[in-house]
């Protein structure tokens, strides 16, 4: 069974950032990332508002995957910017092919940011993800039974960051916590006895990072990112049948990355990070066995921006590995470890299991045949106004690896 826990603005097909990040893998910044950061949020100058609104299609689903629509401005001194970026409805469940009476069905993937900042005291991010969470119900015809059925994962977040001058560079911090509550639970009913069965782990996540921007030397600017991210599931039981009480497990990821970034031309930028996580988890104790794990997984992207003219901007990417660097943790598994996490990751991993009848087995998988590629245009006909353009796929046997084309609009006003 395999529950996930995400994190937005942090996430998946819309995760909060511009096409320009995603084109780029990560390396380079358009005022869309900034405005979503609890640390840069002022290195935009607004106007009166920042009003953002954007889509994106997928090819091999040949459907639209989504909205982003955001705002941001400034109350007095207050910075306000608010996010929503998801699918509202995304899709229908069918739970049995004799159903009948069907009470409703549907499944939410939404993403809601909220942030507010001042100089004095940073940036305060908050954060509601729903991430798959469904609902169905409907009557058998032939059994006459009544099932409900609930699933995924609803998450509440909080992040603080400030900057702080630092040895002529600039010191970035970030705290912050993740709680998903697990919503995993069918319950049958016949008329006269009610049944509820299954369950899935509630989980935290916490985030200890820094990011360090050194000095610009001559056109090369360094960045040196870390972080430590804890993340701990609540014991739990399933109901069966038959019944099960899992043990609470405990992650750790570490993580360090370095990004360089350089002007060529007055028009051509080039830049690359490469970076390194270490995750591991303390045994997860189960009914028949335990389960120790641990990844060594790398990450390394390069990309670049081309100046046409002050109204187009091209930018495009590569990377293998996964978009962020705690994507070991963003999957919390309750007994098939995080080695089904492999699409998204690449580099070693170990997963290890001691039977309670005294054998023991543990296996190595490489995890390499990741990566992704972006293309895009940002297109600025007047400085209130741009558009960003984008086609990008992933590069695996992983579902979800068509075409996807985004466009995203921002008015500055």
């Amino acid at each position: 069974m395999a529950v996930f826990f995400s994190v937005s603005a942090l996430y998946a097909q819309f995760n909060g950032h511009s096409n320009v990040y995603n084109n780029t893998m990560g390396v380079f910044k358009s005022d869309v990332d900034k405005l979503q950061d609890v640390n840069d949020y002022s290195e935009v100058a607004i106007n009166k508002a920042y009003i953002m609104a954007g889509s994106r299609y997928d090819t091999e689903l040949k459907t639209i995957r989504g909205i982003t629509l955001g705002f941001a401005g400034y109350l007095n001194d207050l910075y306000i910017g608010t996010l929503f970026d998801g699918y509202l409805y995304d899709g229908y469940l069918t739970l049995d092919d004799n159903a009948s009476n069907d009470k409703g069905s549907f499944i939410f993937n939404d993403n809601f940011n909220w942030l507010l900042g001042k100089a004095s005291f940073g940036g305060i991010g908050i954060n509601v993800n729903f991430d798959n969470v469904s609902f169905a119900g409907a009557k058998d015809a032939v059994t006459d039974i009544t099932t409900l059925t609930k699933g995924g994962m609803i998450n509440f977040g909080a992040t603080w960051g400030k900057n702080f001058a630092f040895k002529d560079g600039t010191l970035k911090p970030k705290l912050g916590f993740l709680v998903g509550i697990n919503q995993n639970e069918t319950t049958k009913n016949d008329g006269n006895t009610t049944v509820t069965t299954g369950h899935g782990p509630s989980a935290l996540k916490l985030y200890l990072t820094t990011e360090y921007l050194f000095p610009k030397k001559d056109q090369l600017q360094t960045t040196l990112s870390f972080g430590y991210i804890p993340l701990f599931t609540f014991p739990f039981e399933d109901n069966g049948p038959p019944k099960v009480k899992y043990d609470g497990t405990y992650y750790n990821t570490i993580y360090g990355e370095i990004k360089y970034v350089t002007e060529i031309t007055e028009n051509l930028s080039l830049g690359g990070l490469t970076g390194l996580s270490l995750a591991i988890n303390s045994p997860s104790v189960y009914k028949e066995y335990s389960i120790f794990e641990f990844g060594f997984l790398v990450r390394s992207s390069i990309a670049f921006t081309y100046k046409v003219s002050d109204k187009f901007l091209f930018n495009a990417g590569f990377r293998l590995g996964a978009l962020e660097p705690d994507i070991v943790t963003d999957t919390i598994y309750t007994d098939t470890g995080l080695k089904s996490n492999i699409h998204d990751s690449c580099g070693v991993f170990y997963h290890g299991e001691d039977h309670k009848d005294n054998t023991k087995n543990g296996t190595v998988y490489l995890l390499s045949y990741v990566g992704a590629w972006g293309l895009g245009m940002l297109w600025q006909p007047e400085k209130a106004f741009s558009a960003d353009f984008s086609v990008s796929s992933l590069m695996n046997n992983a579902p979800g690896t068509g075409l996807n084309f985004s466009v995203l609009f921002t008015l500055n006003r």
